[in-house]
């Protein structure tokens, strides 16, 4: 049987089923049980329909029995996709995924899932890529029909970006230890130096391009992707001090109320000090590489930057500072994946 799913889960199981039509049937169905508004669509079409929550796309195959379906549910402000194709013979894949979901339209998302395919059963079909939409519209129309395609491609990147990270931090720890050792005499010739001066050291003050070694010196209490890092570098913010105030309050009193030693109205006086507001991220309304903006490869997994740090109005990337971070519950560290510019995207 078909196994639960998990945020951002790609699912596909390749079937066999004396009633396809059923199926297809059984989805629209468990559509219009959401919105009364959604019908099932005439057999051999591509288009769109909205309703009061839902707002599908669609492919149907000219015998109503196979179909793909996109579909926005503005209530619980979730995109999923499903399709159900033939491959050869009597055989078709069915396939899902999650692309934006909180718990409770997981469990909804779920729910329409088991309604449709839990009469199915069949073989899983691990590591394959799964086709966009448009993909399975351009198959479908296709005489030659659809076919599962076993890709590696993704988990290497996902590998290899897990590498490039870690190595970056390898290189930003031992730079920065080398200036320690540089710095204090002590631990270059293992003899006590003479005592210091009373007058105490002024701080050095940070400037943008000092954002990978800050990473690296505090990457216990927060992580900065190398995107975030990158970015910083290149910036024109103008102020450096701003952008780490708000990097040290998300790793101190944010995190703390994360973990429940502080509560919200603690948090709201810091970040009425500091002058900044922290805010979930609106459900992006676009496609393609602006949606891809707003995650993140993390531990192997494509996270959402549900999270965003805001100070200032302006777009001017002079004054505007944004940044994009999610909790890891595991590790209960900020992960910070985007900063410090506005991502430039209409969201609903």
């Amino acid at each position: 049987m078909v196994s639960g799913i998990s945020l951002n889960s790609v699912h596909f199981l390749k079937t066999q089923h004396s009633d396809y039509p059923s199926i297809n049937r059984s989805f629209w169905s468990a559509l219009n049980q959401l919105d009364e508004c959604i019908r099932q669509p005439s057999p051999n079409t591509v288009g769109e329909m909205h309703g009061d929550r839902l707002q599908i796309q669609w492919w149907s195959d000219p015998s109503a029995t196979f179909f793909a379906a996109q579909v926005l549910d503005i209530e619980l402000s979730s995109m999923w996709e499903v399709f159900h194709v033939p491959v050869a013979g009597d055989q078709a894949v069915a396939g899902r995924r999650i692309q934006l979901a909180n718990t409770t339209a997981q469990q909804a998302f779920e729910a329409v899932w088991q309604e449709v395919f839990d009469c199915l059963t069949g073989e899983p079909l691990p590591n394959i890529r799964h086709p966009s939409f448009a993909e399975v519209i351009a198959a479908g129309t296709n005489p030659a029909g659809m076919s599962a395609v076993h890709d590696e491609r993704a988990l290497v990147e996902h590998l290899q970006a897990d590498v490039a990270y870690w190595s970056q931090m390898a290189r930003a720890l031992d730079k920065s230890r080398r200036r320690e050792v540089e710095n204090h005499p002590f631990l270059q010739t293992g003899k006590p130096v003479a005592a210091a001066s009373a007058e105490p050291a002024i701080p050095k003050k940070l400037l943008m391009r000092d954002i990978d070694r800050w990473a690296a010196e505090n990457s216990e209490r927060i992580v900065i992707l190398p995107r975030a890092i990158s970015s910083t570098k290149r910036s024109l913010y103008e102020s450096p001090d701003s952008l780490f105030e708000s990097l040290e309050l998300l790793a101190t009193h944010y995190t703390e109320v994360k973990h429940g030693r502080l509560d919200w109205s603690s948090l709201k006086e810091h970040m009425g000090v500091a002058g900044v507001e922290i805010r979930p991220v609106g459900v992006p309304s676009a496609g393609g590489s602006q949606v891809e903006a707003y995650y993140v490869r993390w531990r192997g997994q494509r996270r959402l930057l549900d999270q965003h740090l805001v100070k200032g109005s302006a777009r001017d990337p002079r004054y505007c500072l944004r940044i994009y971070f999610t909790f890891d519950t595991e590790l209960g560290v900020v992960v910070v994946g985007s900063m410090p510019e506005h991502l430039n995207i209409s969201t609903t």
